[in-house]
Formats: C-alpha cells, sequence, structure tokens
C-alpha cells in the first residue's frame, strides 16, 4: 500500500487536503489435501482520492476508490463437473485439459463516500452525515466450496457465478458534550445487493 498527500492548501481560516493511494494484493492457495476449496491465485489492486475541506465550525470529506481483482481457480475434474452440471459455471470460461480446469474470473468496483461534520455550538453540539457504497469481492469458499469440512459439521456447495456484493448506505449523527454528559446517537440503513 502506498499513500501520498498534496501539501495542505488554505483559502483564509479554510483548509483543503488531498489524499491519494494505491494498494496492491497477491495471494496463492495450494493445497494437497482435502480439496474443500481449489487451488486459486488472486491479484488485486486499488487506487483513491480523498479530498477533505476544514471550514471553522464544519468539514466536508469527498472519497472515491476504483478496485479490480483476478482470480484463476485450478478445479479437479470432479468438482468442476459437478459445477457443470449444476449450470453455476460458464464452461466457456474454463480451460480443462489433463483432469484440471482452470477457470479466470475478473471483478472490479467503484466505491465512494461523502460526508460532513458540523458543529452548531462548537464543543457541544456536533451533527455528522456519512453516505457510502462499499463492495466486496466473493471469496473462493463462497464461490467453490463443495462438500463437508471435516473440522466443522456444514455442508456447503458454493456458487462460482457469484458477483460483487454491492451496499449502499448512510448514516447520521448527533452528539452532546457538556460538563454534565457526553451522549452519541447513530442511525444508519443500508442496502445491499
Amino acid at each position: 500500500d502506498l499513500e501520498f498527500s498534496r501539501k495542505k492548501l488554505f483559502f483564509g481560516s479554510n483548509e483543503l487536503d488531498s489524499y491519494f493511494g494505491l494498494s496492491g494484493s497477491f495471494q496463492e492457495n495450494v493445497y494437497n489435501g482435502l480439496p474443500l476449496i481449489p487451488n486459486h491465485r488472486s491479484f488485486g489492486s486499488g487506487v483513491y482520492l480523498i479530498e477533505r475541506m476544514i471550514f471553522s465550525k464544519s468539514s466536508l470529506e469527498a472519497g472515491i476508490r476504483f478496485d479490480r481483482m483476478s482470480r484463476t481457480a485450478y478445479m479437479g475434474e470432479r468438482d468442476f463437473e459437478a459445477h457443470q452440471r449444476r449450470g453455476n459455471l460458464d464452461t466457456q470460461q474454463c480451460d480443462y485439459e489433463n483432469g484440471v480446469a482452470r477457470c479466470p474470473m475478473d471483478y472490479s468496483a467503484i466505491s465512494w463516500s461523502v460526508g460532513g461534520l458540523w458543529q452548531p455550538i462548537p464543543e457541544t453540539l456536533e451533527l455528522k452525515i456519512d453516505i457510502s457504497t462499499a463492495n466486496r469481492m466473493p471469496n473462493p469458499d463462497e464461490l467453490f466450496l463443495l462438500g463437508t469440512a471435516p473440522t466443522f459439521p456444514i455442508f456447503a456447495i458454493g456458487n462460482p457465478s457469484l458477483d460483487t456484493e454491492k451496499t449502499t448506505g448512510i448514516s447520521p449523527t448527533i452528539g452532546v458534550d457538556t460538563e454534565f454528559f457526553n451522549s452519541e446517537l447513530s442511525t444508519y440503513a443500508n442496502l445491499s445487493r
């Protein structure tokens, strides 16, 4: 992960902060025992930008992020054919050779957030709101698990056709801080698809 920040800019008493970042990941899963999930290799990358404007009694922040993941699963004949029979694996995207199916999958997502903070009574009353989206790429077990786990009594069947999960949410908050008490009340609502 790398993060860069631009020199703070001032507009009178107001301040503008900027952040830019990059992230990358690599994962390789190779296992020779009971194949609950297939061997797989994943490459992930992301890039983001955050801008924050700070005023005397308030601040605004906005951010955007783009993520991409490429994952290739290497399934044995039994699992490949089982997912084929269930009709949830696009076999056109897989190469099958010598009893091993090589199935590449690509995911991409854009996430964003906008938030604000206002102190109508500084150091006493604070109002905040955040509206955002978040994305999650499916895990290998959600895609490919096929059978029972020997250490936990569960039988599961993955679905290789799962796509990125997206959640959009809103969260308003009110905070009160006096010499007698300190309290904060938050609510939230999320919509997942």
